[in-house]
């Protein structure tokens, strides 16, 4: 899947060069509600000058294992549940939100267009694998409301709270299987 979106994705990008329109491939970032999309900025004419900005790109996010990332994607959960009237929390009651923050590279040059087709399929693949972590994150809520409402009020947050070790546990593990996203080629150059 993601080397097809990032072919049609180059493609676009070819096709948009040339002056025609251009139906873009389903962006599965952009179908996580609660998102916000950060950049930072980058500029160069060649693939190495592009890379050499990203390098040294003062914003470009950090993993606090693995160091300088050229993207990142965060996600947070908050809960919370009224009282019952009585002095007590209502579980049944409780209010679960979901949302993330995305890091990717912002091209700010006017590459040739042959390095504008790879940067395209770049950042298609980038958004692709932030997105794979953004989207198990956010398929956990339903496993959070569960675990609250079936916890009592001194045990609730300790059982949401495992949830979110879990989601973390996969992050880890999604980077370690996917090299952070280079094991399918994801890679600029």
């Amino acid at each position: 899947m993601r080397k097809a979106l990032a072919w049609v994705a180059a493609l676009c990008v070819s096709v948009l060069l040339a002056g025609w329109a251009c139906a873009q491939a389903p962006d599965t970032l952009a179908q996580i509600p609660e998102l916000t999309v950060t950049t930072y900025d980058v500029s160069g004419h060649s693939i190495d000058a592009i890379r050499q900005s990203i390098e040294t790109a003062p914003a470009r996010p950090r993993d606090p294992k693995d160091g300088p990332m050229d993207a990142s994607a965060s996600w947070q959960y908050r809960w919370q549940w009224p009282e019952d009237g009585h002095g007590r929390c209502d579980l049944s009651r409780v209010e679960v939100t979901f949302s993330a923050t995305v890091m990717l590279p912002r091209l700010v040059s006017s590459p040739p267009p042959a390095v504008l087709q790879l940067w395209a399929s770049y950042i298609a693949g980038l958004r692709e694998h932030e997105a794979g972590h953004l989207s198990f994150a956010r398929s956990r809520k339903a496993e959070i409301i569960a675990v609250i409402k079936s916890s009592n009020c001194a045990t609730a947050n300790a059982a949401a709270n495992r949830v979110l070790d879990k989601i973390r546990a996969h992050d880890r593990q999604f980077d370690r299987e996917t090299d952070h996203g280079r094991a399918s080629n994801l890679a600029f150059p």
